[in-house]
């Protein structure tokens, strides 16, 4: 604690005991035995918060220099699903797996959710080797364990700096990709694009004040917007609502599943 506190990392501690105390239960229960999870918000200044049940991990991390890999980082390249390993250079998957292995993890599985001008995603460790074909069997249950974690009382106000001298390494800083579940829905049923900011939150069953504080409106807009998409999609119920777009939005990403930038062959080249 006195290492991370001198390196000012001392806030990584915040809410590990909540989170770990909350998601133990959901994750113990999956098909698949998932060794750690970390949540982590990125903005598009650099500002970056981060909740996890091990946080020391958070600083080694970071320590040996994954993150200037890490596409992660990088708001404008959304992907809805992908190995970490993937998007680091062949000379950094060794040191990678060793430092998976430390808690008994093989591969680390992330999804990622952007909404305006930051980016939330979540990384799964796993005991089990996950490879591309396992891809389209795990997504809908990571996206719930996402939709679960919105539901836990959980501040995520302690921000982080990514210093200057990052980017001038960051390797995915000019890179951009974003996965747009709704573009086609949108289109169709004509909504404007404060109404289309709502569909993701509301595919990911977030709770209303949850929604007021990520659009920093009061609770009565939201409610308003939320009535108001309701109506036009002729949908009884805000539970409905959710659960057909989360219904769509898993629908979508399994469809586009094959025309992601890291599906192709060969070496992995970001768009």
């Amino acid at each position: 604690q006195e290492k991370i506190a001198d390196e000012g990392f001392s806030s990584y501690l915040k809410n590990p005991i909540d989170l770990s105390a909350c998601t133990n239960n959901t994750l113990s229960i999956l098909p698949h035995e998932i060794r750690n999870f970390t949540f982590v918000r990125f903005y598009r200044n650099g500002d970056f918060s981060i909740v996890s049940p091990r946080p020391f991990r958070s600083y080694k991390y970071v320590k040996y220099g994954f993150w200037r890999h890490d596409v992660a980082v990088n708001v404008d390249y959304s992907l809805p699903i992908y190995n970490r390993t993937d998007y680091l250079p062949d000379d950094l998957h060794t040191p990678y797996k060793r430092f998976l292995s430390d808690i008994g993890g093989k591969s680390c599985i992330v999804t990622s959710y952007r909404f305006g001008q930051f980016k939330d995603t979540f990384m799964f460790v796993f005991a089990d080797e996950i490879t591309k074909k396992d891809y389209l069997d795990i997504y809908a249950m990571l996206h719930n364990v996402a939709i679960s974690f919105y539901h836990l009382e959980i501040e995520c106000d302690t921000n982080f700096k990514l210093p200057k001298s990052f980017y001038d390494q960051y390797v995915y800083q000019n890179d951009n990709y974003i996965f747009d579940s709704f573009a086609d829905f949108v289109e169709a049923r004509h909504l404007t694009k404060t109404k289309a900011s709502y569909l993701l939150p509301l595919a990911l069953n977030m709770p209303l004040d949850y929604m007021a504080s990520l659009f920093c409106k009061s609770r009565r807009t939201v409610e308003k917007n939320i009535d108001e998409i309701r109506e036009s999609l002729n949908v009884s119920s805000k539970f409905e609502l959710c659960q057909l777009l989360n219904a769509y939005h898993i629908m979508k990403v399994q469809k586009s599943f094959h025309t992601f930038p890291y599906m192709s062959e060969g070496v992995l080249k970001p768009l």
